[in-house]
């Protein structure tokens, strides 16, 4: 009995193991080695940090948008985009 119970944590030990390498190393796959289906938006930076910026000084940034799925994208309505003040 003490022998199959060995035998059966060895096992439920080694699926453990596996499960925790899958998680980790599935997350660090590069976007492009999963096939787009469909129209998939890529954006070159999601935020800018200026640091202090004095009260109406004018700043400008600029985005690149590119489609990297299968299919054409339509972008519908405006995008919106968020202001963070004080972070």
């Amino acid at each position: 009995m003490k022998k199959w119970l060995g035998l059966v944590l060895i096992l439920a030990g080694a699926a453990l193991l596996a499960i925790i390498a899958y998680l980790i190393i599935e997350p660090s796959r590069p976007d492009n080695a999963v096939s787009a289906q469909g129209p998939r938006l890529e954006v070159d930076q999601t935020t800018v940090d200026y640091g202090q910026v004095k009260f109406n000084t004018p700043i400008e940034s600029v985005f690149t948008l590119r489609n990297v799925g299968d299919a054409p994208l339509k972008i519908e309505q405006t995008p919106e985009v968020e202001l963070v003040e004080g972070c």
